[in-house]
């Protein structure tokens, strides 16, 4: 994974890899957030094709997520 950048990613997601030495915590205590929730955000490629099982889930989940 070297030299991929950096990246804000959940602690219950990079555990493992932290725990194993893959990943290193290079900003510690810096990044927080006011909030309990984090947003949530679909992500992909703007110029291409969305599948519609793919939109169907954005379209189905969107309204459930506000706060």
């Amino acid at each position: 994974m070297a030299g991929h950048g950096i990246a804000v990613l959940s602690d219950f997601m990079t555990h493992q890899a932290r725990a194993s030495g893959t990943l290193i915590e290079v900003l510690p205590n810096t990044l927080t957030t006011p909030n309990d929730r984090e947003m949530i955000h679909a992500v992909y490629y703007r110029h291409s094709a969305l599948s519609a099982r793919i939109s169907a889930f954005i379209e189905y989940i969107a309204p459930r997520l506000k706060l």
